[in-house]
């Protein structure tokens, strides 16, 4: 079974792609996000966005959807989580490096876990 900090890393690549494609607003990671970093969390994000920015459903029928190709997760410290989230886009790659840190509020992000920190390479 995978560990929470996984699901958490998973979960916040799939918001990722459904922003990349169009189908939600950045505003929505919000809740994944540290609420001192969500402006660098997503700002990261919508710098791919606005690089690859196409009408979901055009993008659809070119079968040019964002997709998560591969999600690596390791967890150096307790309660530290760094993941690299490799994405495809028709025949180009990239990859996103994501750190996650465990917070002290269970209902907070996904299962406790808020993302700090997105690099987009």
């Amino acid at each position: 079974m995978r560990s929470d900090s996984y699901q958490a890393v998973k979960r916040f690549a799939a918001m990722c792609v459904e922003i990349l494609n169009g189908y939600r607003p950045p505003s929505q990671l919000r809740p994944l996000a540290h609420p001192q970093k969500f402006g660098d969390v997503s700002d990261q994000v919508l710098r791919r966005t606005v690089r690859i920015r196409m009408n979901p459903s055009h993008a659809a029928r070119k079968g040019a959807l964002v997709r998560v190709r591969r999600v690596l997760v390791t967890e150096p410290l307790a309660g530290v989580a760094e993941g690299v989230v490799v994405l495809e886009h028709g025949t180009s790659s990239w990859a996103m490096a994501v750190r996650f840190e465990k917070a002290n509020r269970p209902n907070f992000g996904v299962f406790g876990w808020v993302c700090t920190l997105v690099q987009v390479l």
